[in-house]
């Protein structure tokens, strides 16, 4: 294909820009010319059909509702025919559209008219679609009176006795039609209800009984063809008739401004086309000249021979050109120099490398490029390397997309001995020649891969080993808080009893402890809240205390194996006095146990409240010398906390045990 010349481009430039917005103005003003004009032109229709239907309404109708009784009335009933006929013509007189009046009895004889020589008295036959109601005016379908020479209606009005009729002149009224016609284009008419021409400015509608659409009667403007001509088509109702009056305003001549503006445009555009033409010439002898010259100067450098200069002999802004292409041929000349070095750079660091690198197509992780120690280490010659894609290559069938969108995966090569090896693979970005790449570097992790998999097997055995453990140390103490059991049930001595069962109770909540950590993911962990609840229940159930009648409050709390035992020994001693004490068999009270943490930064601290609101016990009994109350104390120190005995503000005894936690 014959690319266009810069005398061309130059031509075809300025002939756009003296052409184009005049063409887009026109183009825009046509539209809005054309929208304009259509809508004066049915604004036009629609004030021609008022006048026509005024017209029409008034004549036709309305006239002859008035007169008609005026005249039985003004004639009154008596047989004076000189009077009736005076007063047909007074009627008559101002009426052109009366062709002519008469009065006829109650036979429907003619007893007087006006004017006589037109209507005969009894030789003239006058068709009426129906019989005349009493003091309703009725009008007749259009008919051609032979009598009268003309297309009439025939419009009357009887009192019973007299009956007064009227024939219009529809020709008069076609006339006048013509005459409100907005141009001798258009067309205003009145038709019958089922579309019949009544009167037109045509008159030779009228006469040969046309119809018009049924679609055009509508009311809504719409378009229409008619005798080969186009036309905007309205219509609305004759006021008190069902005729409807219909007017086509020819759309040729309501577009007729804008065919002339179409005209003017063109020759505009002529004569904008001719003076651009003239432009582009001379600026084509002051600008493509010297440009084409300057670029067959600088051919030569885009052929790439940048150690040629461009001739600094032009004037004006060439010579600036000139200067800046020979600045640029300087600087392609040193990148190029510099490309060339990098490109040194670049194979020396990729040939050298003793890390297998790959160079992959970044769109399939195709292998591009492999240097010797990737060759060396999956056994392949270059060309066979260059064949295979990074996908083909890899055991876990990692796509392409894997290895464009991580820097870093960890997946399984397969080498060409069939050996699957781990590997480590980091890919980064990179573009030569405009193609996309990833410059990727492959270590082999297989020694480590295996290594951990041995540590993970020997923590499992690990775990295995140290939950069974803690299931025989807890069976222990079980078998211990049974044997405790028996001792307790072969005494007879209350305080022996009382001593054994503390003694089972605090072995109970070592036992559960450990319980816990056997069932906990987390060997070294122990959920506070569970805890609790399970020393609750088994204490309840000892001391025969109701669990409706024990409320708690758990915030979440992870103890660590070495706090927990400690945890559940003080647990037990501060609940088990709380049943013993606070509630005595007799009792309706409530134990409630909460533990709650600290808020904000730093260090966490517990709180381990369990009081009552029975008797209790006295608040100075924090300072009784007593086996579970130094208990208490002792462990509290341990936790690196503090147990406090006050009063409960409904009474009973209120323990509070305060400690630091390392977790939540």
């Amino acid at each position: 294909m014959q690319r266009m010349s810069v005398r061309g481009h130059l031509t075809l430039a300025l002939v756009s820009l003296g052409v184009l917005p005049s063409a887009l103005f026109a183009a825009l003003f046509w539209i809005a010319l054309a929208e304009r004009l259509e809508a004066q032109a049915v604004d036009v229709a629609r004030a021609m059909l008022r006048s026509g239907s005024s017209i029409a309404g008034e004549r036709a109708i309305e006239g002859p509702r008035r007169d008609l009784p005026s005249i039985l009335l003004l004639a009154g009933d008596a047989g004076d025919a000189d009077r009736a006929r005076s007063v047909l013509r007074d009627t008559a007189a101002p009426r052109p559209e009366y062709l002519a009046l008469a009065l006829l009895d109650e036979s429907g004889r003619v007893i007087a008219a006006y004017p006589e020589e037109a209507l005969a008295a009894g030789s003239l036959h006058v068709p009426r679609p129906g019989e005349t109601r009493l003091g309703v005016a009725a009008f007749s379908p259009p008919f051609d009176s032979g009598e009268l020479g003309s297309v009439v209606i025939e419009a009357s009005y009887s009192n019973g006795r007299r009956t007064a009729v009227a024939f219009i002149n529809l020709e008069w009224l076609s006339g006048r039609l013509y005459l409100s016609a907005g141009s001798r284009g258009d067309s205003l008419g009145i038709v019958a209800r089922d579309g019949r021409y009544v009167a037109s400015s045509d008159p030779s509608r009228m006469r040969a009984g046309e119809r018009v659409e049924p679609s055009i009667l509508s009311g809504e403007t719409t378009r229409a063809a008619d005798r080969g001509r186009e036309y905007l088509v309205t219509s609305e109702p004759v006021p008190g008739s069902e005729w409807r009056a219909v007017y086509f305003r020819s759309r040729a001549e309501a577009l007729e401004p804008l065919r002339e503006f179409t005209l003017r445009m063109a020759m505009l555009a002529l004569l904008t086309l001719g003076a651009s033409a003239l432009i582009a010439y001379q600026a084509w002898l002051q600008v493509s000249r010297p440009l084409l010259d300057l670029v067959r100067d600088i051919d030569g450098i885009a052929k790439g021979r940048y150690d040629e200069r461009v001739p600094l002999d032009f004037r004006y802004e060439y010579r600036e050109i000139a200067a800046a292409i020979n600045a640029m041929a300087e600087s392609i000349e040193v990148r190029g120099r510099e490309l060339k070095r990098s490109e040194a750079r670049y194979r020396l660091m990729f040939e050298r490398n003793g890390v297998p690198a790959l160079l992959l197509g970044a769109d399939d992780a195709s292998i591009r490029d492999a240097n010797p120690a990737a060759l060396a280490y999956y056994g392949y010659s270059r060309p066979e390397m260059t064949a295979l894609g990074a996908p083909d290559i890899d055991a876990d069938s990692r796509t392409a997309a894997d290895y464009a969108g991580t820097p870093g995966i960890a997946t399984r090569h397969r080498l060409r001995s069939g050996e699957i090896r781990f590997v480590a693979v980091f890919s980064s970005p990179l573009e030569i020649d405009g193609e996309a790449l990833l410059y990727s570097l492959v270590f082999d992790v297989t020694e480590r891969k295996v290594a951990e998999e041995r540590n993970v097997a020997a923590l499992e055995e690990k775990t295995l080993l140290l939950r069974e453990v803690y299931h025989r140390v807890k069976n222990n103490l079980q078998i211990i808080s049974s044997l405790l059991t028996m001792q307790s049930a072969a005494s007879a001595a209350e305080p022996v009893v009382s001593a054994l069962q503390g003694a089972q109770d605090r072995v109970l909540a070592m036992s559960l402890a450990h319980e816990l950590v056997y069932q906990m993911p987390d060997l070294t962990l122990v959920d506070a809240g569970d805890y609790a609840d399970s020393l609750l229940s088994y204490l309840a159930d000892a001391y025969r205390v109701p669990r409706d009648r024990v409320s708690t409050s758990f915030a979440p709390l992870t103890l660590d194996l070495d706090q927990a035992v400690p945890f559940g020994l003080i647990f037990t001693e501060m609940a088990s006095n709380a049943f013993k004490y606070g509630l005595p068999a007799a009792s309706t009270g409530t134990v409630r146990v909460s533990i709650a943490l600290s808020r904000g930064e730093g260090p966490k601290e517990a709180l381990l409240v369990v009081e009552d609101d029975g008797p209790g016990m006295s608040p100075s009994a924090g300072r009784a010398d007593t086996l579970g109350l130094s208990l208490i104390s002792g462990l509290a120190e341990q936790l690196r906390g503090g147990a406090a005995w006050t009063e409960s503000p409904s009474g009973g005894t209120r323990v509070e045990l305060r400690f630091r936690v390392s977790r939540s």
